[in-house]
């Protein structure tokens, strides 16, 4: 709410929708004794407020409570010695609610929203650094390296024992490290490469597979042609009907061309001697 100005029977205000109105000074006075309801006021930031007493104090948080800890808080309420009011931005308030939900929650942001989230960040109490942490970080950061050192060592000796070799095995991670290192960039490039020589491969096996099955059926074209070929050729020749074969007669006589009968061979006797 904004004082615009002040007229003879009153003052004249405009909100935060840029309405103006007239309110009268019987408006603003109390009804038992007519004092004006209007009085002197400071505005002090939390930090400079802090040390001084007012009867009454106002904690206005004009842009919410996002910049209000525990600590901050307890300084903001604590400033009154009768009353203190707090008054928050709702359209803070309301924004902040809207921003920490998911994309596309269409849930109603109420009243209790709102304040749920004003009384979580008046209650949150981040920790704060101290010069003894310095020294605590340290002995930490000591202790973790002490502690590296122990398990090295105990590594070392354990490969030993089991016959390895330490300094070896340490280059060969080095290198498969810097490989990995160079490589890992153009890993994606490698896949689109070997995904393109699959899609490649696959259209090429698919095309020797059409050849072979067009050959095949070619083949079976060519062996049935062959096939009725040597048909019509085994129908085409004449084949000559079986002729009745003339045996010669038989006859005791010899043939006048017929060689002589040879005379069996002579065994000599045993009255002789050659």
């Amino acid at each position: 709410m904004e004082v615009v100005r002040r007229v003879e029977d009153g003052l004249v205000f405009r909100d935060k929708d840029g309405r103006i109105g007239h309110v009268q000074w019987r408006r603003l006075r109390d009804r038992d004794t007519g004092r004006l309801l209007l009085g002197y006021g400071h505005c002090l930031t939390v930090d400079s407020a802090q040390g001084i007493t007012s009867g009454e104090h106002i904690n206005a948080l004009a842009r919410g409570s996002a910049g209000i800890t525990a600590f901050k808080g307890y300084v903001a309420e604590s400033r009154h010695e009768h009353e203190a009011w707090t008054m928050v931005g709702e359209w803070a308030e309301r924004e902040a609610e809207r921003m920490s939900r998911p994309l596309g929650d269409q849930r109603e942001i109420t009243e209790a929203d709102l304040w749920a989230r004003t009384a979580k960040n008046m209650a949150a109490k981040p920790y704060k650094s101290l010069g003894i942490d310095l020294a605590d970080k340290l002995q930490a950061e000591e202790d973790a390296a002490h502690d590296c050192l122990i398990r090295s060592d105990l590594r070392i000796q354990r490969q030993r024992a089991e016959g390895r070799d330490h300094g070896a095995e340490f280059a060969d991670w080095q290198q498969d490290r810097a490989i990995r290192r160079v490589l890992e960039p153009r890993m994606e490039a490698l896949d689109r490469a070997i995904r393109r020589n699959g899609e490649v491969i696959e259209g090429f096996r698919a095309a020797v597979a059409d050849s072979l099955r067009e050959l095949g059926r070619r083949m079976e074209q060519a062996l049935r042609m062959l096939e009725q070929q040597v048909r019509r050729a085994r129908l085409a020749v004449p084949v000559p009907a079986p002729q009745p074969s003339v045996l010669p007669a038989t006859s005791d006589r010899p043939r006048p061309d017929a060689p002589a009968p040879s005379a069996p061979p002579m065994q000599p006797s045993g009255g002789f001697r050659m």
